[in-house]
């Protein structure tokens, strides 16, 4: 396990990673991983064991979840999503690896780092 803590770094902007929290049943929840596998193909991580998704996209957390159907309730998906703005605790190391790859990249696409990662 690794403990990290990460910001902004000589006021470089990073990109925005969002968190997508389930809030309902298991087809509910099928139906809004495909959306995220579909939406983030080399831009999401699902949390082990968790009803949950790391998504990394340089919009608003509205704007997230309208693109994973969330505001109109496709297939029954209740999802809260946020926007990190900091990060630290106790994980996996390739979890902190996937965010700071993720959080340093670009707009304009994930580096190939990240898309292996």
């Amino acid at each position: 396990m690794i403990v990290a803590l990460v910001g902004l770094q000589d006021g470089a902007l990073r990109m925005q990673i969002h968190l997508i929290l389930g809030l309902n049943g298991p087809e509910s929840l099928k139906t809004l991983g495909k959306n995220i596998a579909d939406m983030y193909p080399s831009r999401n991580r699902k949390l082990r064991d968790r009803p949950a998704w790391l998504v990394s996209d340089d919009d608003t957390a509205q704007s997230v979840s309208e693109k994973l159907g969330i505001n109109a309730g496709e297939g029954g998906i209740s999802a809260l999503v946020t926007t990190m703005a900091d990060y630290f605790g106790r994980a996996e190391p390739d979890l902190w690896q996937w965010i700071k790859v993720q959080w340093e990249s670009s707009s304009d696409g994930p580096s190939e780092q990240s898309a292996a990662a």
